[in-house]
Protein backbone atom coordinates (compact mmCIF):
# COMPACT_ATOMS: atom_id res chain seq x y z
CA UNK A 1 0.00 0.00 0.00
CA UNK A 2 1.48 3.14 -1.01
CA UNK A 3 1.78 6.20 1.54
CA UNK A 4 -0.05 9.17 0.39
CA UNK A 5 0.88 13.06 1.99
CA UNK A 6 -1.20 15.48 3.50
CA UNK A 7 -4.04 16.23 0.57
CA UNK A 8 -3.50 20.05 -0.85
CA UNK A 9 -6.80 22.09 0.95
CA UNK A 10 -8.83 23.06 -2.10
CA UNK A 11 -12.26 24.89 -2.75
CA UNK A 12 -14.86 22.27 -3.76
CA UNK A 13 -16.63 22.93 -7.09
CA UNK A 14 -18.08 19.77 -9.26
CA UNK A 15 -18.60 20.55 -13.06
CA UNK A 16 -21.82 18.93 -14.01
CA UNK A 17 -21.20 16.81 -17.07
CA UNK A 18 -24.30 14.85 -18.44
CA UNK A 19 -25.98 13.78 -21.53
CA UNK A 20 -28.22 16.58 -23.37
CA UNK A 21 -29.28 15.95 -26.88
CA UNK A 22 -30.55 19.11 -27.13
CA UNK A 23 -26.58 20.91 -26.61
CA UNK A 24 -25.15 21.91 -30.44
CA UNK A 25 -22.32 19.58 -31.54
CA UNK A 26 -19.06 21.50 -31.52
CA UNK A 27 -16.51 20.22 -34.32
CA UNK A 28 -12.95 21.04 -34.39
CA UNK A 29 -11.69 18.51 -36.54
CA UNK A 30 -7.86 17.95 -36.54
CA UNK A 31 -7.93 18.06 -40.51
CA UNK A 32 -9.18 21.24 -40.79
CA UNK A 33 -7.40 23.71 -38.59
CA UNK A 34 -7.03 27.00 -40.26
CA UNK A 35 -4.10 29.50 -39.65
CA UNK A 36 -4.62 32.26 -36.69
CA UNK A 37 -7.45 29.64 -35.25
CA UNK A 38 -7.23 29.88 -31.55
CA UNK A 39 -8.20 27.61 -28.66
CA UNK A 40 -8.63 28.17 -25.14
CA UNK A 41 -8.26 25.64 -22.57
CA UNK A 42 -9.07 26.35 -18.82
CA UNK A 43 -6.86 25.03 -15.69
CA UNK A 44 -8.26 22.84 -13.17
CA UNK A 45 -7.06 21.12 -9.93
CA UNK A 46 -8.43 18.15 -9.01
CA UNK A 47 -8.19 16.02 -5.64
CA UNK A 48 -8.77 12.40 -4.08
CA UNK A 49 -7.39 10.86 -7.30
CA UNK A 50 -7.28 7.47 -5.77
CA UNK A 51 -10.87 7.37 -4.10
CA UNK A 52 -13.19 6.29 -7.00
CA UNK A 53 -16.74 7.88 -5.74
CA UNK A 54 -14.68 11.44 -5.19
CA UNK A 55 -14.29 13.56 -8.52
CA UNK A 56 -14.13 16.86 -6.86
CA UNK A 57 -12.35 19.91 -8.39
CA UNK A 58 -11.79 23.98 -8.91
CA UNK A 59 -10.94 25.81 -11.83
CA UNK A 60 -8.39 28.06 -10.63
CA UNK A 61 -8.83 31.14 -12.79
CA UNK A 62 -5.88 30.35 -15.53
CA UNK A 63 -6.39 30.11 -19.16
CA UNK A 64 -3.73 28.50 -21.90
CA UNK A 65 -3.88 29.69 -25.61
CA UNK A 66 -3.15 28.03 -28.33
CA UNK A 67 -3.07 29.50 -32.09
CA UNK A 68 -2.42 27.86 -34.97
CA UNK A 69 0.76 29.82 -36.47
CA UNK A 70 0.96 27.71 -39.68
CA UNK A 71 0.37 25.06 -42.07
CA UNK A 72 2.26 23.24 -44.38
CA UNK A 73 0.97 20.38 -45.85
CA UNK A 74 -0.02 18.24 -42.67
CA UNK A 75 2.13 19.76 -40.47
CA UNK A 76 0.55 22.90 -38.13
CA UNK A 77 3.10 25.24 -36.25
CA UNK A 78 0.91 25.69 -32.84
CA UNK A 79 2.01 27.77 -30.21
CA UNK A 80 1.18 27.63 -26.46
CA UNK A 81 0.96 30.13 -24.15
CA UNK A 82 -1.06 31.10 -20.75
CA UNK A 83 -2.94 34.55 -20.70
CA UNK A 84 -1.25 37.44 -18.98
CA UNK A 85 -4.43 38.10 -16.50
CA UNK A 86 -4.23 34.25 -15.17
CA UNK A 87 -4.46 33.65 -11.21
CA UNK A 88 -0.70 31.84 -11.66
CA UNK A 89 0.84 35.08 -12.31
CA UNK A 90 -0.41 37.11 -9.50
CA UNK A 91 -1.02 34.43 -7.20
CA UNK A 92 1.11 33.22 -4.21
CA UNK A 93 0.32 29.37 -4.34
CA UNK A 94 2.20 27.04 -6.59
CA UNK A 95 0.08 25.27 -7.77
CA UNK A 96 1.06 25.16 -11.53
CA UNK A 97 3.57 22.13 -12.52
CA UNK A 98 4.69 24.02 -15.44
CA UNK A 99 6.97 27.09 -16.91
CA UNK A 100 3.84 29.34 -16.47
CA UNK A 101 5.92 32.02 -18.59
CA UNK A 102 6.82 30.11 -21.42
CA UNK A 103 5.52 30.58 -24.79
CA UNK A 104 6.10 26.59 -26.60
CA UNK A 105 5.96 26.57 -30.63
CA UNK A 106 5.48 22.90 -31.58
CA UNK A 107 4.99 21.02 -34.51
CA UNK A 108 1.86 19.11 -35.00
CA UNK A 109 1.71 16.39 -37.26
CA UNK A 110 -0.97 14.07 -39.09
CA UNK A 111 -0.14 10.59 -40.47
CA UNK A 112 -0.84 7.34 -40.40
CA UNK A 113 -4.11 8.04 -39.34
CA UNK A 114 -2.83 9.72 -36.13
CA UNK A 115 -1.81 13.25 -34.53
CA UNK A 116 1.78 13.69 -33.77
CA UNK A 117 3.47 15.95 -31.76
CA UNK A 118 7.72 16.79 -32.88
CA UNK A 119 8.90 19.04 -29.35
CA UNK A 120 12.34 18.44 -31.19
CA UNK A 121 13.86 16.47 -28.95
CA UNK A 122 13.54 18.92 -26.15
CA UNK A 123 11.47 17.68 -22.48
CA UNK A 124 8.62 19.75 -20.94
CA UNK A 125 7.40 22.02 -23.93
CA UNK A 126 3.80 22.05 -23.55
CA UNK A 127 1.61 23.39 -21.64
CA UNK A 128 -1.29 21.72 -22.83
CA UNK A 129 0.57 17.88 -22.73
CA UNK A 130 1.92 18.79 -19.51
CA UNK A 131 4.77 16.41 -20.21
CA UNK A 132 6.66 15.22 -23.47
CA UNK A 133 6.90 12.15 -22.16
CA UNK A 134 3.02 11.09 -22.01
CA UNK A 135 3.86 9.02 -25.65
CA UNK A 136 6.57 6.42 -26.33
CA UNK A 137 5.99 8.05 -29.81
CA UNK A 138 4.79 11.03 -29.45
CA UNK A 139 1.15 10.29 -30.96
CA UNK A 140 -2.54 9.88 -30.80
CA UNK A 141 -4.09 7.61 -32.83
CA UNK A 142 -7.35 9.44 -34.48
CA UNK A 143 -9.01 5.67 -34.66
CA UNK A 144 -12.11 5.27 -32.49
CA UNK A 145 -10.97 3.43 -29.42
CA UNK A 146 -13.26 0.36 -28.81
CA UNK A 147 -11.72 -1.41 -25.91
CA UNK A 148 -13.96 0.06 -22.91
CA UNK A 149 -16.62 2.28 -22.74
CA UNK A 150 -16.13 4.43 -19.68
CA UNK A 151 -18.22 7.52 -18.27
CA UNK A 152 -16.07 10.62 -17.47
CA UNK A 153 -17.05 11.82 -14.31
CA UNK A 154 -15.87 15.10 -12.41
CA UNK A 155 -12.28 15.17 -13.42
CA UNK A 156 -11.72 11.77 -13.72
CA UNK A 157 -13.36 8.42 -15.61
CA UNK A 158 -14.97 5.87 -14.00
CA UNK A 159 -11.81 3.27 -15.09
CA UNK A 160 -10.31 1.80 -12.08
CA UNK A 161 -6.77 2.64 -11.18
CA UNK A 162 -4.53 0.16 -12.91
CA UNK A 163 -0.74 0.88 -13.37
CA UNK A 164 -0.82 0.60 -17.59
CA UNK A 165 -1.52 1.92 -20.87
CA UNK A 166 -5.48 2.19 -21.77
CA UNK A 167 -7.31 2.86 -24.83
CA UNK A 168 -10.79 3.91 -23.76
CA UNK A 169 -13.85 5.41 -24.85
CA UNK A 170 -16.61 7.66 -23.76
CA UNK A 171 -20.04 8.24 -25.10
CA UNK A 172 -22.44 11.53 -24.91
CA UNK A 173 -20.30 14.11 -22.70
CA UNK A 174 -21.10 17.39 -22.38
CA UNK A 175 -18.37 20.00 -21.46
CA UNK A 176 -19.37 23.81 -20.81
CA UNK A 177 -22.54 23.03 -22.15
CA UNK A 178 -20.43 21.71 -25.71
CA UNK A 179 -22.12 18.52 -26.54
CA UNK A 180 -19.18 15.52 -27.35
CA UNK A 181 -21.00 12.13 -29.21
CA UNK A 182 -18.05 9.87 -28.81
CA UNK A 183 -14.45 10.59 -27.73
CA UNK A 184 -11.17 8.92 -27.19
CA UNK A 185 -9.80 8.39 -23.98
CA UNK A 186 -5.82 7.67 -23.53
CA UNK A 187 -4.86 6.51 -20.36
CA UNK A 188 -0.76 6.53 -20.18
CA UNK A 189 -0.80 5.43 -16.11
CA UNK A 190 2.38 2.86 -16.93
CA UNK A 191 4.60 5.70 -15.61
CA UNK A 192 2.46 4.94 -11.63
CA UNK A 193 4.40 1.45 -11.84
CA UNK A 194 7.48 3.66 -11.24
CA UNK A 195 6.01 6.05 -9.10
CA UNK A 196 5.93 8.57 -11.61
CA UNK A 197 3.37 10.63 -12.79
CA UNK A 198 -0.14 8.97 -14.70
CA UNK A 199 -1.61 11.06 -17.78
CA UNK A 200 -5.44 11.11 -19.82
CA UNK A 201 -6.10 12.59 -22.60
CA UNK A 202 -9.81 12.82 -24.04
CA UNK A 203 -9.73 13.94 -27.65
CA UNK A 204 -11.52 13.22 -30.79
CA UNK A 205 -10.95 13.38 -34.53
CA UNK A 206 -13.60 15.80 -35.54
CA UNK A 207 -13.29 18.00 -31.90
CA UNK A 208 -9.66 17.67 -31.30
CA UNK A 209 -7.99 17.70 -27.75
CA UNK A 210 -11.24 18.60 -25.08
CA UNK A 211 -9.14 17.89 -21.97
CA UNK A 212 -5.51 16.84 -20.62
CA UNK A 213 -4.64 15.97 -17.20
CA UNK A 214 -1.42 14.39 -15.08
CA UNK A 215 -2.01 12.94 -11.76
CA UNK A 216 0.11 11.86 -8.97
CA UNK A 217 -0.88 8.70 -6.48
CA UNK A 218 1.57 10.10 -3.44
CA UNK A 219 -0.05 13.59 -3.49
CA UNK A 220 -3.74 12.34 -4.80
CA UNK A 221 -3.84 15.02 -6.84
CA UNK A 222 -3.54 16.45 -10.18
CA UNK A 223 -4.08 19.01 -12.70
CA UNK A 224 -5.53 19.26 -15.92
CA UNK A 225 -6.53 21.77 -18.72
CA UNK A 226 -10.73 21.85 -20.17
CA UNK A 227 -11.67 23.06 -23.79
CA UNK A 228 -13.48 25.77 -23.40
CA UNK A 229 -14.33 26.88 -26.97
Amino acid sequence: MKSKTVLLSFVLLLLSCSKNEDVPNIELNVLKFEIGQKFKYVLLKGENYSVPNNSDFVYTGDTLELEVLDIINNKYLISEKITPFSNMMVSNEEYYWGSKDAVYRNNWTVKNDSLNFDYSGNNNTSHLLLSTSLFNEDALPLKEFDEREVEITGWKTSFRYAEGDFNLYARNFTLFEKYYDRLNIYLNNSPMASDGAGRTIIYGKKYGIIRTSTYSWWTDTGIGWDRIN
